[in-house]
C-alpha cells in the first residue's frame, strides 16, 4: 500500500474490496493465484485492477506513487523503500516453488557451486 496507510502487520482481504489495484497482467499464472485467492476469502471478487505490468519493480512503483494496492510475493518487493507500506494478507497461499536447473553432463565453474548453496541458505531462511 502507499505510504501512509496504517496496516499493521497483517491485512484482512477484506480490506482490498473497493481499492483500485495494480497487479500483473491478466492470464499471468501468479495473479490468477491471486485473484482465486482473494475471492475464496470473500474479498474482491471483481478487483478492480487500474494498472497491471509484468515488471514487479513498476507495480511497485505504481504503489508509491498512490495508484493502488498491491498483492505481491514478499521476494518481489523492495521492503525497504520508504514510500510505501508492507504487510502479509491474512489468508493462505500455496508456497512458491523456486527451482534451480543445471545440465548435470556439463561441468561449470566452483562459483556455481557457491550459488546453489548461497541460494539454499537463502531460501532456507524464508521458509
Amino acid at each position: 500500500a502507499p505510504r501512509g496507510e496504517q496496516l499493521g502487520d497483517l491485512v484482512d482481504p477484506i480490506r482490498l474490496s473497493g481499492r483500485p489495484l495494480v497487479g500483473e497482467e491478466e492470464g499471468n499464472s501468479c495473479q490468477m493465484m491471486v485473484d482465486q485467492r482473494l475471492a475464496a476469502a470473500g474479498a474482491c471478487p471483481n478487483p478492480d485492477y487500474v494498472f497491471r505490468s509484468n515488471d514487479n519493480g513498476t507495480l511497485q512503483s505504481m504503489v508509491r506513487a498512490g495508484m493502488g494496492w498491491a498483492v505481491m510475493p514478499r521476494l518481489a518487493v523492495d521492503t525497504n523503500d520508504p514510500d510505501i507500506e508492507v504487510a502479509l494478507l491474512g489468508c493462505e497461499f500455496a508456497p512458491r516453488s523456486i527451482g534451480l536447473v543445471r545440465d548435470a553432463r556439463r561441468t561449470h565453474a566452483p562459483a556455481v557451486d557457491r550459488l546453489i548453496e548461497l541460494a539454499r541458505q537463502a531460501f532456507a531462511r524464508l521458509s
